[in-house]
């Protein structure tokens, strides 16, 4: 049986500071944060934290995972981060002093909207000497409660419909004929009738979906690429991979077809079925330079990253149709449906 656990100063201290007075998820300083105390085994406290809580789709999010152990013991990740679909996450590094464990990912998200984060196992384990790790022992896992943060896309409207009544002052009472009264509060009726029809109206109108079109999608989410910190940062072979992420979204918007589970042949086979052979060869030709960089990890080069973006743009351009409209929320920009109609 093991003897009293001692937990690190620091991990003490971190665990103060984080306000670790039981289990809690919420937004703290700007950052989305799940927090468990004294959890199990060699664990001081256990917490998870995004940074920043909401932010564009053009941005990136933090992710750190702080854990208090005891000393002499690691902390591991089990069974993935628990990251939206087709969110990327790049493991930051990891960083151990006095019994606190830090790891820290960069989150790269994929389309806007409320976005689930975990829950996410942690589990304590020590070396044994020859360079691997064993469990600290049974019941060292902890389960650290999921947190939320929201994506907006950075062409969503901002636009709120705000209609705050209006308070006249209050006048000295003085005496005024009954007809004259009555008349004053039928019309007060009548007008607050209508500031309600007005205001039912435009919360109407703040809900109703905004109409669009696949190629305005398309062309939006390739200029919000061209000028995020992926560009930037001369990231090339993560802006081909979103590049080719675009393309087939834009298919399975423009042709109601799985292009995002397709393989290259069977995208394009699908695109010269139904935009003809020299599309098709465009398509196939981009997706398997992408493909050699991303599954082959061939080296991006920056000089691949200006005609990516020119075949795309290019392609999205010669197959629009104003007869396919898509829906997308007013306030987030997120797709909500899709409609075919007469061109």
């Amino acid at each position: 049986m093991r003897g009293p656990r001692a937990i690190g100063a620091a991990a003490l201290l971190a665990c103060a500071l984080a306000s670790c007075a039981g289990e809690g998820a919420g937004v703290r300083d700007g950052e989305a944060v799940s927090t468990i105390d004294g959890p199990a085994g060699p664990f001081g406290f256990a917490e998870v934290r995004v940074s920043p809580a909401e932010a564009t789709s053009a941005d990136r999010f933090t992710l750190t995972i702080e854990a208090g152990v005891e000393e002499g013991y690691d902390v591991e990740v089990v069974g993935g981060l628990g990251l939206p679909a087709r969110w990327e996450a790049d493991e930051l590094g990891v960083d151990r002093s006095d019994g606190v464990v830090r790891r820290r990912w960069e989150l790269t998200p994929f389309v806007p909207g409320e976005a689930a984060i975990g829950p996410i196992e942690l589990r304590a384990v020590r070396g044994v000497g020859d360079g691997s790790v064993e469990p600290a022992g049974a019941g060292d896992s902890v389960m650290v409660p999921g947190v939320s943060v929201a994506v907006r896309s950075v062409f969503a409207s901002e636009e709120e419909v705000a209609l705050d009544p209006l308070r006249p002052e209050l006048a000295k009472p003085i005496e005024v004929p009954w007809l004259v009264v009555a008349g004053v509060a039928a019309g007060a009726a009548v007008a607050a009738l209508a500031i309600g029809a007005v205001a039912v109206k435009a919360v109407e109108r703040s809900r109703r979906p905004v109409e669009t079109t696949p190629d305005a999608i398309a062309h939006r989410w390739i200029e919000e690429l061209r000028g995020s910190s992926l560009v930037r940062s001369g990231n090339h072979a993560v802006v081909l991979e979103r590049l080719a992420d675009i393309l087939r979204r834009y298919v399975e918007l423009r042709l109601a077809e799985p292009a995002l589970e397709m393989t290259t042949r069977e995208l394009a086979s699908t695109v010269s079925h139904e935009f003809g052979k020299t599309e098709a060869d465009t398509v196939r030709t981009l997706l398997n330079e992408i493909d050699l960089v991303k599954f082959a990890r061939v080296r991006a080069v920056g000089e691949a990253v200006d005609p990516a973006f020119a075949a795309v743009a290019g392609f999205v351009e010669r197959t629009r149709s104003d007869a396919v409209v898509v829906l997308t929320h007013r306030a987030s920009g997120e797709i909500v449906g899709r409609e075919e109609r007469e061109a």
